[in-house]
């Protein structure tokens, strides 16, 4: 809700999932190192990532998440970064839930932080990802404050 705000206001908004899923599928360096990580099974045969392959994969093993977020994070700062540039304006906005643990806290000036309750997250990440409950929550429990 806060994004679309600031959209309305002419504020440029950065969605670190939207862009990450982007850069996931797209970004050969990235495709190679979950490859070689994951498996190749983290694509499927049209060449995209197997979303549910790699969230069964780190499901219960904190260093596997670890590993992946090593691929992934960098590459979301520096399109980030680069997106900031780009967009010419004076301000811009992140959207991220988990902005300190991927290292971008040094990346903004200020940090607003949105809190809903649980039920509610939950109830919109089902809808937004077409995902079960249970992944959903699996999925908060390593961002930041569960």
């Amino acid at each position: 809700m806060v994004s679309r705000l600031l959209r309305l206001m002419g504020v440029p908004v950065y969605d670190c999932d939207r862009e990450a899923k982007r850069l996931m599928d797209g970004e050969a360096a990235i495709r190679k190192a979950l490859i070689e990580a994951v498996g190749a099974e983290v694509y499927d045969a049209s060449g995209r990532l197997n979303r549910r392959y790699l969230a069964s994969y780190m499901f219960g093993h904190p260093e596997r998440v670890d590993v992946v977020n090593r691929i992934v994070h960098p590459a979301i700062r520096a399109d980030f970064r680069r997106w900031a540039r780009q967009t010419g304006s004076p301000i811009v906005a992140v959207e991220s839930a988990i902005l300190s643990e991927a290292g971008m806290e040094s990346d903004v000036d200020a940090v607003w932080m949105v809190h809903a309750p649980e039920n509610v997250r939950v109830e919109r990440a089902v809808l937004r990802d077409a995902a079960s409950e249970e992944a959903v929550r699996n999925r908060m429990k390593n961002q930041l404050g569960e």
